[in-house]
């Protein structure tokens, strides 16, 4: 069932709303409908972005480099742990 029926059904035991199409509340209830799948694609990509195995955009570890590698150090030019500044180390 589509949310515009969904929509339609619930308002129609009320008997106050005309829901034929060509209405304006028809064309108010396919406004809310388009809106409400809108969110939900939106919600839906969120769900799916936020973690990692289900990640399927440009920005995700099949797309892009997901972390930046260690930038050399201005001293050393060692990548990662420095060893040419104190405390750097472990």
């Amino acid at each position: 069932m589509s949310r515009l029926q969904a929509l339609r059904d619930a308002l129609r035991p009320l008997g106050i709303y005309k829901l034929e199409k060509g209405t304006l509340v028809y064309a108010e209830l396919a406004a809310y409908a388009a809106g409400l799948d809108l969110l939900e694609d939106g919600l839906d990509e969120l769900e799916r972005e936020a973690f990692l195995p289900t990640a399927q955009g440009k920005e995700s570890p099949g797309g892009k480099k997901f972390m930046a590698s260690p930038k050399p150090c201005c001293l050393c030019g060692n990548a990662g742990k420095c060893f040419a500044l104190p405390g750097s180390y472990q």
